[in-house]
């Protein structure tokens, strides 16, 4: 379960949070739905072909 420390909206990790691309490095924000609120920003991982 995830929490915004902004505005207390919580949902599970795969739930409705936003998931927006910061650059074209690969990089992508984490933000709440309720009040826009950045959680975290990561690296997101190419999948990999098979």
């Amino acid at each position: 379960m995830l929490f915004c420390p902004e505005c207390d909206h919580a949902a599970p990790a795969d739930g409705d949070w936003v998931v927006r691309d910061r650059d074209r490095d690969g990089v992508e924000a984490l933000t709440c739905p309720a009040c826009g609120a950045t959680l975290t920003v990561r690296r997101r991982f190419a999948a990999i072909a098979a």
